[in-house]
Parts: C-alpha cells; sequence; structure tokens
C-alpha cells in the first residue's frame, strides 16, 4: 500500500469512527437534477434549430437514425496527490475563509504555488479542519499561480458545509475571448473524505467567464461570441449566457441595447459532480444599466434602423462637421466633380468623383475611423443605386474597400437577391440583404465597420422582415 493509499484509509476510517447510530435516518431519496437541456427555453431553441439538423442529415445521406444515441459520460472526481508540501505560499494571497467541515467554525485554507518560471504551475491548497483537528488538501492546476483569486463560499449541496470557489484567470480551454479580457473559468472545491477536491461539472462550458468564441464560428473579420458572466447570492453560484451569439471584431462587440441570457444555478450531487439547473428567474434582459426579468415573449430588442440620414449637398454647396473633429466639405465643379474637404489648419483635399450626379450625405459615418470620414451617393434618388465610403489617408481622400461579399448601394446580386443600404441619424451605416431570389424577404441585416487599414467589413445583425423595405421603421421578426 503506497503513502496515498494509507493516508485514504486513515481518513475514511477517521471519518467513519465520527460516525454514530444517532447520527443515521431515514430519508427519502433525493430529487433527482434537472438538466441543462431540459429547460424550456433552450428546448425552444432546439425546436428553432431543427430545420438546421434535417438540412445537416440531407446532406449526410442515409444513416441509422433510428438506433440509441451514446450518452454523455457523466464526470467524475479526480483525488489529488498529496505533493507540493515544500511550495512556497503565494505572494500577496490572504487565506481563504470558509467553514468546509460545516461544524459553524470556519477553517483558513492556505494557497502554496508550484515552482516555475512563469507562475503557471499546479496551486496547492492545504487547511486544518476546527472539527478534529485533521488536515487537508487539495491540488488544481491553473493557468496562472502569480495571486490567486478566492469567491465568496456556497454551498451547492444544501448540507450545511461550504465549498471554496476561486477563479482561474486567463485560462486555456475556454476558447479564445473577443471584444474583452480573456476568459476566466470558475473551479470549485469540495470537502471529501479529508480531501479538497475539484468538482467536475457536466457542463463545463458554463463555467467560464467572458465573451467566449462559439467554435466553427469564426469568419475572416469577425467571430461570434456568447457573452457569460457569473455571481454569488446566498451562499449559492449562478452563471449566466446570452441566448444568442453575438459577432465581435477587433475589441468591438456588435450588440442589443436589450439581450435576453439564461441564468442556471449549480447544484452538486451526492457524487461531487456539479450540474445547472435553472434558476429561480431562469431568464434575465440585459441592459446598459443592469438586467431585469425577462418578461413574457421578451427577445432582444430590434436594432435601431431608423431615422435615416437623407439630408444631403449638391455641387456648389458644403456642410460642416465637427464628428470626429471640425472639418468642412464641399462638392466643386471643375473638369470633373471634386469633393473638397478643408481643415481648420488650412489643409484642403481634392478628391475626383467617378459616381454619376454626385451627393454628399451631411452625417458623417460612426466607424470610428481616425480621419475624415463622409459617405457619398448617386443622383438625388431616396434610394441610389452607387454609395461609397472616402475616408482620408494622409493628405488624400480614397475609397474604403468592402469586403464580406456585401455590396454598399442598391440593387440586385447577381444570383437575384436585393439589397438596400442607408445611413442612420446615429451614424450607423447598414446594408439589407434578402436571403433568396427577389424582394419579399426575409432580409439578412448587416451593419459595417472598419476591419483593417482601409477595409470596410459587412457584420450580420439579425435577420429581419420589413412591411416596408423603404421604411427601415416597419422591421419586425419574421
Amino acid at each position: 500500500m503506497n503513502e496515498l493509499e494509507t493516508r485514504l484509509a486513515e481518513a475514511f476510517a477517521a471519518r467513519a469512527d465520527l460516525v454514530q447510530p444517532e447520527d443515521l435516518r431515514d430519508e427519502p431519496l433525493p430529487a433527482p437534477v434537472v438538466q441543462l437541456w431540459r429547460r424550456t427555453s433552450v428546448l425552444l431553441a432546439v425546436a428553432a434549430c431543427l430545420a438546421v439538423v434535417a438540412a445537416s442529415v440531407a446532406l449526410l445521406g442515409d444513416r441509422d437514425q433510428d438506433g440509441p444515441q451514446p450518452a454523455e459520460p457523466r464526470p467524475t472526481l479526480e483525488l489529488p496527490a498529496d505533493v507540493g508540501r515544500d511550495w512556497d505560499r503565494v505572494m500577496d494571497t490572504p487565506p481563504a475563509e470558509l467553514d468546509l467541515d460545516g461544524d459553524g467554525r470556519p477553517e483558513k485554507v492556505h494557497f502554496l504555488a508550484e515552482p516555475s518560471e512563469g507562475y503557471d504551475g499546479r496551486l496547492r491548497l492545504q487547511t486544518t479542519l476546527s472539527s478534529d483537528g485533521s488536515s487537508a488538501h487539495g491540488i488544481v492546476d491553473l493557468d496562472q499561480t502569480l495571486s490567486v483569486i478566492a469567491l465568496e463560499p456556497i454551498d451547492a449541496d444544501s448540507d450545511g458545509d461550504q465549498e471554496l470557489v476561486i477563479v482561474n484567470e486567463n485560462a486555456e480551454g475556454g476558447g479564445p475571448a473577443a471584444a474583452g479580457p480573456p476568459p476566466t473559468q470558475l473551479v470549485v472545491l469540495d470537502l471529501r473524505d479529508g480531501l479538497l477536491v475539484r468538482a467536475p461539472a457536466t457542463e463545463p462550458d458554463l463555467l467560464w467567464s467572458g465573451n467566449l468564441v462559439v467554435p466553427g464560428a469564426t469568419q475572416d473579420y469577425y467571430e461570434l461570441v456568447h457573452m457569460q458572466g457569473f455571481w454569488i447570492e446566498d451562499g449559492s453560484l449562478f452563471t449566466s449566457r446570452s441566448e444568442r451569439s453575438y459577432p465581435a471584431y477587433l475589441m468591438n462587440l456588435v450588440i442589443p441595447e436589450e439581450y435576453r441570457v439564461d441564468v442556471v444555478e449549480w447544484r452538486l450531487a451526492d457524487d461531487g459532480v456539479l450540474s445547472p439547473v435553472p434558476a429561480e428567474t431562469p431568464c434575465l434582459i440585459g441592459v446598459p444599466e443592469g438586467a431585469h426579468p425577462c418578461a413574457e415573449g421578451e427577445q432582444d430588442i430590434l436594432p435601431p434602423l431608423a431615422p435615416f440620414a437623407d439630408e444631403r449637398i449638391g455641387i456648389g454647396e458644403q456642410f460642416s462637421s465637427e464628428f470626429p473633429f471640425p472639418f468642412t466639405v464641399g462638392l466643386e465643379a471643375f473638369a470633373d466633380v471634386s469633393l473638397v474637404v478643408e481643415m481648420p489648419d488650412g489643409t484642403r483635399i481634392n478628391h475626383g468623383l467617378e459616381l454619376g450626379d454626385p451627393r454628399v450625405l451631411t452625417l458623417a459615418p460612426n466607424l470610428a475611423y481616425d480621419g475624415v470620414a463622409v459617405v457619398v451617393t448617386s443622383g438625388e434618388a431616396d434610394q441610389p443605386a452607387d454609395l461609397q465610403v472616402l475616408g482620408q489617408v494622409r493628405d488624400r481622400m480614397v475609397a474604403l474597400e468592402e469586403i464580406g461579399g456585401v455590396t454598399l448601394g442598391s440593387g440586385e446580386t447577381e444570383d437575384g437577391r436585393a439589397f438596400r443600404s442607408w445611413l442612420t441619424a446615429n451614424g450607423a451605416l447598414y446594408t439589407a440583404q434578402t436571403t433568396t431570389s427577389g424582394d419579399d424577404g426575409p432580409w439578412q441585416v448587416y451593419t459595417w465597420a472598419l476591419v483593417a487599414k482601409g477595409q470596410l467589413g459587412a457584420i450580420p445583425v439579425e435577420q429581419l422582415c420589413f412591411d416596408d423595405i423603404a421604411d427601415p421603421a416597419t422591421a419586425r421578426r419574421c
């Protein structure tokens, strides 16, 4: 028998000696844990995806769909090795205080870091139990051990003792994060038979916080991400995840002002496995100032597609703008029509236009561009066939390249799909393109963003229907 087996045998024996006949009582079996996939909101999402699944089955060809599907194996506990007694304590990190053994008195859990040049080794947790004076320890792998963040303790199994929750910062394995700091992972440790054991989770992807990239959804210049978060309230651990995924590019996230998030509470089963169950308030609407419970049928708010920014100038006219800094734009007729940009310091830029009967919108597009940017259209029509975004590059103006397979302006694609573009009063530039031939819809709506130097990328926002495509205020869900 090796040292670990000896220590486990002694721990089990000590635990057994603490149990007396009066401690035993007849109780019914615990209620079954409701798995996350059985939540009503998720069932609705699954139903919405059935068409996609059916199409995938058709593409895969004839396969046996009637046979039993393999069940996901339930995760099991991994007992920690007894190593690291001589490791140094983590600098500037006080011990965590919580009642691990349920006797009403808190233990102090100290953190010892495995020596490593990059502070990325293992972490030893050790304490002395107040109930019987025995020692307990655990070993976890973290992605950094320079400091340890211990959260409020939880009681995920409602048995009167507490579990330790620590944050694994800059963790690997949760997928890259976008438009925000690196993702963090929550680690829950439970005292079991004298050992601090990391509790495995049935759905570990939900124990991450940050903007988590959807696997397989990365495009050339944007990614789709779920927004995930966590909090501890009244001794319970809650995590949230946006119901939909949203595009992220560079350090920007394209989200509606109000969006749905699913909320679960984590429960610890008798076998030491964590599982998410629907929270008492399983759905929240995220808003700029916080969140509120979902009303029946409440969904993500539609993007602000209206009103139009349709004021424009023609030849011989000019306008002034203060965004992103003061400048004046005019159209002048020389041999050809030229766009003339003037700066307060006297800098003057002339740019010949090739669009027929050009006009310039008097509102600068909100593209986070670091110079002058203007939208040029052709003709006075409400919906011009041609539309360009010109941006300043030092002492000249250039047409920004449109990438993503979507075109600014109005017309039809080569396969017969109608498209229309417009600038809103808040400076957002949109294009709506039908998903099938013709102009009946539904329409995939894109917003335009500066995704690289000199490049505008079409980023999908939502698929919508319009009562009148000429009036974006009539947008609705199909």
